[in-house]
């Protein structure tokens, strides 16, 4: 029960201040429906009524050790938390109590509906949000770069409201990526939440203190006050309170990220994965019946606008040029041979680049940003054999996009039993220590030659490109003229195999 003083306020702030329901309930901490109830009463010449319930004069001296207990309980195993009865009996063995056992059995009864009702409320007040605001939140994800498998991590930026969700990737999560993925989000959709609900991570936060207070880091608290958004922090270790991205970010990897994608630069990557975004909004919403695509366009009128000048999402620093004339950032050097040794210059860091600045300010490097990206090759071996044991499963297979070029060509030129020799090829020369761009490339002349389908003219041309063996012309001055003129007829050989291609042919 509200004082009414408390009331009046409530009043003020609908009436005078012009607050809405969600502003009230947040500024007096209350569930916004008891804001409501009293900002939107009409009606004041009643005094409001109160519950009549029944005096427990027995109960009132233990009802605080029997909500302790009840509180902890929620904390234990279903089956190892407190009866009615097992209450009444620590009542009277512990306390002394003296009053009945239905007395207990009624009050415990009560509480328990009363707590579970304010567990309730108090999760539908952390999860349920109005249009326009966001989740943010990044997820791992594994993609294919020149025939490496590399983990990279990607930001996805959803809304509750409308269920439409939004990725972009990047190679890291520091601060430069995480704050240029955001405003290429903003970019993307033309406008910026309202709110937007982070983890604690070290990108945004520099140290978290006290209750729901954080310290930002610089370039985190300059970029939220140039988007206007208000940056809302959940509880550590409390997932659910941004539960609806962690469920987007799995969405994004489930359904985009398989089977995994292949790209040039990032901006390709991203383009592909917005594109489907977008697409992905021509579906129902799973809860409200309406397609995701009607509910974001009603939420987008409630974003704010972009700024008239984006972000220039930058870290400066400062550097001492060494006797080498190279600078150090990130634990990689950078070769600076205009600037002096002992001299300071200025690092601007981007996210995909770092750009050195002489005192004068004027740029004297840049370059681009390595990232130590975690990258395993792929077990080529390991999908060899299974298109040894089932050839015809390499049509089909998702990783059939990743082979060289020349070893696609040169696997699916042939059908059966061909096929799986050649398979069983390129396996052994694997096995052997040789690099899969290494039989590619000999394939390749192997096929210009027309050579590609004998196994020993493979070996040899891949053989000689990797030890640079260049065999000597010997000359022949005993044989006969006549024997070397002499052009057998090879189709009798051919006669002798099966596949037509000679001893040994692939």
């Amino acid at each position: 029960m509200l004082t009414m003083a408390q009331i009046q306020y409530i009043k003020h702030l609908r009436d005078k201040k012009d607050k809405s329901i969600m502003e009230i309930a947040e500024t007096v901490d209350l569930n916004w429906r008891t804001a409501k109830k009293y900002a939107d009463r009409e009606d004041w010449s009643r005094p409001l009524k109160q519950q009549r319930c029944k005096k427990r004069p027995v109960m009132d001296a233990f009802e605080e050790i029997v909500d302790t207990w009840l509180m902890e309980d929620s904390l234990s195993p279903k089956k190892q938390r407190h009866t009615a009865k097992r209450i009444y009996d620590r009542l009277v063995s512990e306390h002394q109590f003296s009053g009945g056992q239905r007395t207990v059995r009624q009050y415990v009864s009560r509480r328990k509906h009363e707590l579970r009702i304010q567990e309730e409320e108090e999760r539908y007040a952390r999860l349920e949000h109005p249009g326009g605001e966001a989740h943010a939140d990044f997820g791992t994800a594994k993609v294919v770069e020149q025939g490496k498998l590399k983990e990279i991590k990607c930001l996805v930026l959803s809304f509750p409201f409308s269920n439409a969700g939004f990725p972009y990737a990047v190679p890291a999560e520091n601060a430069e990526c995480f704050l240029e993925a955001m405003k290429r989000l903003f970019e993307h959709i033309g406008a910026v939440p309202q709110k937007i609900w982070l983890d604690n991570l070290p990108a945004a936060v520099a140290k978290v203190l006290q209750g729901s207070d954080r310290k930002l880091t610089e370039i985190f608290e300059r970029f939220c006050l140039h988007y206007r958004f208000e940056p809302v922090f959940c509880n550590p270790g409390c997932a659910n309170e941004k539960g609806h991205v962690e469920n987007k970010v799995g969405f994004t990897r489930r359904n985009w990220f398989v089977p995994l994608p292949q790209f040039e630069d990032w901006e390709q990557l991203n383009s592909e994965l917005l594109q489907k975004a977008e697409a992905d909004m021509y579906r129902t919403h799973y809860e409200k019946g309406r397609e995701i695509a009607a509910l974001w366009a009603e939420e987008r009128t409630k974003l704010l606008t972009l700024p008239g000048v984006p972000f220039e999402v930058v870290r400066l620093l400062t550097a001492t040029v060494d006797k080498y004339s190279r600078v150090r950032f990130e634990n990689h050097p950078y070769d600076v041979p205009r600037a002096r040794p002992g001299e300071q210059v200025l690092l601007e860091v981007h996210w995909d680049q770092v750009e050195i600045l002489n005192q004068g300010l004027q740029p004297i490097g840049m370059f681009g940003r390595p990232y130590s990206t975690k990258e395993t090759a792929i077990d080529w071996v390991a999908h060899l054999d299974i298109y040894r044991r089932k050839p015809r499963a390499l049509n089909y297979s998702s990783y059939l996009q990743h082979l060289p070029t020349a070893l696609r060509e040169f696997f699916l030129n042939r059908e059966g039993a061909a096929r799986r020799q050649r398979i069983e090829l390129v396996s052994e020369l694997l096995r052997s220590g040789y690099q899969i761009e290494e039989i590619a490339t000999a394939v390749a002349a192997a096929t210009r030659e027309g050579i590609e389908h004998d196994a020993g003219g493979v070996r040899h041309l891949l053989y000689r490109q990797t030890h640079g063996y260049i065999p000597e012309t010997i000359p022949d001055d005993y044989t006969p003229a006549c024997i070397l003129s002499y052009a057998p007829d090879m189709s009798i050989y051919d006669q002798l195999t099966r596949d037509g291609g000679g001893p040994g042919g692939v």
